[in-house]
């Protein structure tokens, strides 16, 4: 059984209808909360948005786009930023792995994680990254034993429905080939989907199991 869901930014995705999402037969919404130590702040339609998945029965989530700043201080720029939302609990929660500016080391990612794991009780984490950025960057590192899951990136051509796009991902894709892992939690298979009232311009994404497979990730 595979379910759709949405990662979405507040400003590239302005306008998005939740509800919409809902009933397009989209299972999950994760929204960007922050990024480095202050580099971005979601604005209170993050809290909306969250408020709204949760009403329409989604699953919502939130993540954090990492830079090689301070781990620490990120992990708490984030915690500060959930509190609105009621803290991590019942949140798909994403570690963003993609900034070539300012490239995350392993040891930044390594004391991340466990910062992360230390704070909220090992509230579950899925790593995003692509093999086109960790290879560059985090070559050799088995980010896999830290415990996290994979959230991999890997697109399609086209635009359109989750649902259509998805019928050109092959099977292989489920397996990152990168950072230990066997096999992906979650694959964003394009940036070009549709859904929210909002055309060829979301990112959708895939999971492999139930909903309660994935409320298991929360």
């Amino acid at each position: 059984m595979v379910l759709w869901l949405v990662d979405a930014h507040n400003t590239y995705q302005a306008g998005l209808n939740v509800g919409s999402l809902a009933r397009e037969g989209y299972s999950g919404l994760i929204v960007k909360a922050t990024q480095g130590i202050d580099d971005y702040t979601a604005p209170v339609t993050f809290d909306c948005w969250i408020t709204q998945a949760r009403e329409a029965g989604m699953v919502p989530g939130a993540y954090h786009w990492l830079t090689d700043a301070d781990p620490v201080r990120q992990v708490n720029h984030l915690l500060t930023r959930l509190v609105a939302v009621g803290g991590p609990e019942s949140l798909l929660i994403g570690l963003d792995c993609e900034d070539s500016n300012s490239p995350a080391s392993a040891d930044t990612v390594r004391a991340w994680i466990r910062e992360w794991s230390s704070q909220t009780g090992g509230h579950q984490l899925l790593f995003y990254s692509g093999k086109w950025w960790y290879d560059p960057f985090l070559d050799g590192f088995d980010v896999a034993q830290l415990g996290v899951k994979s959230w991999n990136s890997h697109y399609v051509s086209g635009s359109g429905y989750a649902s259509v796009l998805y019928q050109s991902v092959p099977p292989e894709w489920w397996a990152p080939g990168y950072g230990g892992f066997d096999r992906s939690a979650l694959l964003q298979f394009s940036d070009h989907g549709t859904a929210g009232g909002i055309t060829a311009h979301v990112d959708v994404n895939a999971f492999d199991g139930t909903q309660g497979d994935l409320l298991a990730l929360t």
